[in-house]
């Protein structure tokens, strides 16, 4: 168990590659335990959504070890919600997938019937929305985000859901010490 001197919210997935603060001795680092997941919780008082209190544990080695926030995947078809025609990840407060691994994970969080992104290897593509799309049964990616496509019903955007920038609580206790996964928020324990 760690001995705690605070928290903070990193927008990093390893906070064990933070820097140590002048005079301090011990370096932040990752949330060890699910009891000390629950205490930064407290302290923090964070708002995670209508129904989640406590972290979902997860024994995952693909993802980030430790406590962290993760934003949910959604999907975009272009089709009207409440009067405007959602073409776009950036609207309602979504945000772009921005890494082939996280738009293959965010597409099996969906259910969709292909969950391996390939690269569409386009630039500036009128046609095709840029980063994670899924387009006739197919998952792709457009790695330099320079497509100027717009969601519709034959090329729907999977994007990250917006009215929070926290939407799920993880504790993850076979991770990966240096993930690369984007949008995700750790919490860090240690001396700030």
């Amino acid at each position: 168990m760690q001995t705690l001197a605070g928290f903070q919210l990193r927008n990093v997935a390893n906070c064990n590659n933070l820097p140590t603060a002048a005079g301090r001795l011990n370096p932040p680092g990752n949330v060890d335990s699910v009891e000390v997941c629950e205490a930064a919780i407290a302290e923090l008082s964070l708002t995670l959504g209508l129904t989640q209190t406590d972290p979902v544990e997860l024994e995952d080695a693909s993802l980030p070890y430790g406590c962290f926030l993760h934003t949910e995947p959604v999907l975009r078809t272009g089709q009207p919600f409440w009067g405007t025609s959602l073409t776009s990840c950036s609207q309602l407060l979504e945000s772009h997938i921005t890494s082939l691994s996280e738009c293959s994970a965010a597409a099996a969080a969906l259910g969709l019937a292909d969950t391996s992104a390939v690269d569409d290897g386009q630039t500036g593509a009128t046609f095709d929305p840029p980063y994670c799309y899924f387009e006739g049964g197919v998952l792709k990616y457009n790695s330099n985000g320079q497509n100027t496509g717009s969601c519709s019903s034959s090329d729907q955007c999977v994007c990250h859901k917006g009215n929070s920038p926290y939407k799920t609580l993880y504790f993850n206790s076979a991770g990966l010490q240096n993930s690369a996964l984007t949008h995700v928020t750790s919490i860090c324990a240690g001396r700030f």
